[in-house]
């Protein structure tokens, strides 16, 4: 009666052989004659600048996080690549209805001009980058395409972008330093240029902390960040926190942290698409999840 989404990456549904349930497959499911139903705001994606800690990197330079950041145009990837199905993200790994979303942050506004003048500023016109990323359409959808969008974009100002696509794990060793030492620090940074990017995503979770704790505080597993000055207070005090809105509050000034000093970069929210055959009249998915659910909800038509 009912065909979702059986697998992350691919379907046999009827007339549409091996097509990704992704926000990219609607009129596929519409010309099968599938109805479309939209889990919104189930995965998200962003980007990461490596070693934006560590002093005297082009990415410890505010100047340098938000050129890069607003050099792209998310409504234009979203319209070209997403047929339209995804928003710009405010923030990291948080949506609206999350724990943590702070509700007072907006996306980074599409500004090439302004972008052009911070790198101008800061002394890094023309500068190489080399962005990662890896395929797997239950993180975010085609996001090798939509990280060669963004290298288009770094173009278009002057910047010199290579994309690179590797697996997971790989990418997640390049850019965490929780097993790193100093040296090993070091002789990383000495490589560069070109300075490195991660474009990756992941379904959303309705509460953050765990993904943030991961990649952010000092004592997380991946450790993305080495500046626990400015995060691990903000972590613990989520951690720490006896109710639910006090977490709240304390994500909340976290992604605030993050979004206002650029410390990543939020890209796009994506809904995930299921396909129901016209033996279902109503179903309603639950907003952040990316997987077949809520089946108590299928209504037969009458």
């Amino acid at each position: 009666m009912w065909r979702p989404w059986k697998r992350p990456l691919n379907s046999d549904l009827p007339g549409i052989p091996n097509v990704s349930f992704s926000v990219r497959s609607v009129k596929e499911l519409e010309d099968a004659g599938r109805q479309v139903l939209l889990s919104l705001a189930a995965n998200i994606s962003w980007m990461w600048y490596n070693y934006a800690w560590a002093e005297g990197h082009p990415f410890n330079d505010r100047r340098v996080r938000e050129a890069l950041s607003i050099a792209i145009d998310r409504e234009s990837i979203g319209t070209g690549l997403y047929a339209g199905q995804t928003t710009p993200a405010c923030c990291y790994w948080v949506v609206e209805g999350n724990v943590g979303y702070p509700g007072d942050v907006a996306p980074s506004p599409y500004d090439p001009e302004r972008a052009q003048q911070l790198l101008k500023d800061a002394g890094y016109e023309g500068m190489e980058l080399k962005l990662y990323t890896f395929s797997g359409d239950a993180d975010f959808a085609d996001q090798p395409g939509l990280t060669e969008a963004i290298a288009g974009y770094f173009e278009a100002i002057g910047l010199k972008p290579t994309v690179k696509v590797v697996d997971a794990p790989v990418l997640r060793e390049t850019f965490s330093t929780a097993t790193k030492d100093q040296a090993q620090i070091d002789a990383a940074i000495a490589q560069q240029p070109p300075y490195q990017l991660a474009v990756r995503g992941s379904d959303t979770r309705p509460h953050s902390y765990r993904g943030s704790q991961i990649f952010y505080h000092s004592q997380g597993r991946w450790q993305l960040m080495k500046d626990p000055a400015i995060f691990d207070p903000i972590l613990d005090d989520a951690a720490n926190a006896f109710s639910l809105e006090e977490q709240h509050e304390a994500m909340a000034d976290f992604h605030r942290t993050l979004a206002n000093d650029y410390w990543v970069a939020p890209l796009l929210e994506a809904g995930a698409v299921f396909g129901a055959s016209a033996k279902v009249q109503e179903w309603q998915p639950i907003t952040g999840k990316p997987y077949p659910h809520n089946h108590w909800t299928i209504r037969p038509p009458q």
